[in-house]
């Protein structure tokens, strides 16, 4: 009987996406579509994809340090555990900023035993998670972070820790935390970790090879007419000229929107109604104007922050692993400098998982890594970060069709490198 639930559950699954893709075909070579998607995607995208800041803004990851000091990032299938976890926290109202700054106590804090600890990709600030926890820490002073530690001994502390200067704040929460170990008692998926420091930078190792499944997702991709008409609406004068690969809509209110051949665009404002001020405010003016494009916001999470060129950096994850593509597919980069905005985003997007028989794929461990890298000249001094991520490939077998592959991504001067593409997989 089981048996034949199985079949009959994948079968239905085919054939839900089989329906699918034929949908897909037929609309998208329907002359008509175009019209009547310009006019009714808005409505439609709004309620699907729109996704609260506290969405947007939860921390990215979550690994579990038991009595023993063993180490493994979680997640649940069914739920999402990051989530799971920020509900459990009352509220906090002081907060003090311990003195030892060594990486030795640093690192210490990282791996205290019986604790959870929720990663962020860069630093956010305590207003921002006080939006996450939906309330509680509304009284803390504004301070940066990137990594929350929460004890399991049923304390009234919790800590907050920013990598750079290895700042560890101490906050004093309302009541005892609560319920967290249910969580951890639930059937979790656990991949083994240990936290190590690489020239005084804090890395989430992989002690051991480790196997990772490869995913298939339907594409969306969406118009260049909607987004001509969301975003340089107001104003009937739209120019429309050719620059090389690229193609240029302006107004006369100062507004830009450029198509590449590569499927990305850029939009640029010169007289912005939100003009980013400290970084704080930087991140709430950035997730505003992210809902200004509608883009679909299904798994994409805050990535990063260059304080160099103030550009703030959303990324969509799977199952708490970046997503990273050549082209930028899945990114989406909000840049405010000398009073003008930028947008830089895709016309793809992830739409759902569908079934694939695509065989695991086993990816070497950190310290194999890292001394491949050293093996071929890089240093590892210049190593700022290291992770498994996926790669975004479109599918050759059809154009709605996006696969993603498990391998390491180097963060190396600057730049997201795919290990796998500088010829040191083995």
């Amino acid at each position: 009987m089981h048996v034949i639930k199985k079949y009959g559950l994948t079968v239905a699954l085919t054939v839900v996406v089989v329906i699918s893709l034929i949908l897909s075909i037929i609309l998208w070579s329907n002359p008509s579509y175009e019209h009547t998607k310009r006019n009714n995607t808005s409505s439609s995208n709004t309620s699907v994809v729109s996704k609260p800041l506290s969405y947007t803004y939860l921390p990215t990851q979550a690994i579990h340090t038991d009595h023993n000091g063993h180490q493994w990032i979680i997640a649940d299938p069914d739920a999402n555990v990051v989530s799971e976890f920020i509900k459990k926290l009352n509220g906090g109202t002081r907060m003090i900023k311990l003195t030892d700054h060594s990486t030795r106590n640093y690192i210490k804090h990282l791996n205290r035993r019986r604790s959870i600890i929720l990663n962020y990709q860069n630093d956010v600030t305590t207003p921002i998670f006080n939006s996450v926890a939906k309330g509680g820490f509304s009284k803390l002073p504004t301070r940066q972070f990137n990594r929350i530690v929460l004890p399991l001994n049923g304390t009234k502390y919790m800590y907050l820790l920013r990598d750079r200067g290895n700042v560890v704040y101490r906050v004093k929460m309302d009541h005892r935390i609560h319920g967290i170990n249910s969580i951890i008692k639930k059937p979790l998926q656990k991949i083994p970790v240990q936290i190590r420091s690489n020239y005084g930078r804090p890395v989430v190792t992989y002690p051991r090879a480790v196997v990772m499944p490869q995913y298939e997702y339907l594409i969306n991709k969406q118009t260049q007419n909607y987004y001509i008409m969301r975003l340089l609406s107001g104003n009937h004068n739209i120019v429309r000229t050719r620059k090389k690969n690229r193609v240029v809509y302006s107004n006369e209110s100062n507004r830009q929107l450029i198509f590449g051949h590569d499927k990305n665009a850029t939009y640029v404002n010169d007289r912005p109604t939100r003009v980013h001020g400290d970084f704080n405010q930087s991140l709430y003016n950035s997730y505003h104007n992210l809902l200004a494009l509608n883009l679909p916001l299904n798994g994409v999470h805050y990535f990063d922050y260059n304080p160099d060129t103030h550009t703030i950096l959303y990324r969509g994850f799977v199952e708490s692993f970046p997503i990273f593509n050549p082209t930028h597919f899945g990114t989406i980069s909000m840049q405010s400098i000398d009073g003008e905005l930028r947008y830089n985003y895709s016309l793809y997007s992830l739409q759902i998982p569908i079934p694939n028989d695509r065989r695991k794929l086993k990816l070497p461990d950190t310290r194999q890594v890292l001394n491949n890298l050293k093996m071929r000249g890089y240093k590892l001094r210049d190593v700022q970060a290291i992770e498994i991520g996926y790669e975004w490939q479109n599918a050759k077998t059809s154009k709605i069709l996006a696969n993603l592959t498990p391998t390491w991504f180097i963060k190396y001067n600057g730049h997201w490198l795919n290990y796998d593409q500088l010829g040191l997989a083995q």
